[in-house]
């Protein structure tokens, strides 16, 4: 597997670790700013990632090995979050 896709498939879960941390928050205590423009942000994560995997050259791009097992890591950390949030 390319640098290229863990890179961006990682930056798209924690993108979607932070949407749906967003809307765990919004079904608990309601909506309002902070957790609308997480819920945003979160999304936003995930199509930018998606569009540059899906409209990028993987050969074209160099992304550093330090770099890629940093938000691999925080992929790792965000999901674990979620689910230790949504389990408490």
């Amino acid at each position: 597997m390319h640098r290229f896709h863990l890179y961006h498939g990682s930056m798209a879960i924690i993108g979607a670790a932070f949407g749906s941390k967003a809307l765990l928050s919004s079904a608990a205590d309601g909506v309002d700013v902070p957790v609308a423009l997480m819920t945003f942000g979160g999304g936003g994560m995930v199509v930018v990632s998606m569009y540059n995997v899906l409209t990028s050259d993987p050969e074209a791009t160099s992304i550093p090995a330090y770099a890629v097992f940093a938000v691999v890591l925080g992929a790792v950390f965000s999901v674990l979050g979620v689910v230790l949030v949504a389990l408490a």
